[in-house]
């Protein structure tokens, strides 16, 4: 899927789709919606924590996630 995105002047183009599977440590995640464009990385949304507890402690640059 295709999707336009317009920012002020300027239009992006970006792909939707899924990713089959996208792994952080040990944790697994399947199917994944993800939007692409010719800018940037795989992104996805907070959407994709839905079933997790996400702790960021922004003072020692860390992160912790439980599913």
């Amino acid at each position: 899927m295709l999707l336009l995105c317009f920012n002020g002047i300027e239009s992006i183009k970006e792909k939707i789709g899924i990713v089959p599977m996208i792994k952080l440590g040990n944790m697994e995640f399947k199917d994944v919606n993800t939007t692409i464009n010719v800018s940037s990385q795989p992104r996805i949304g907070i959407g994709f924590f839905k079933n997790c507890e996400i702790y960021i402690d922004n003072l020692e640059n860390n992160y912790k996630i439980k599913k």
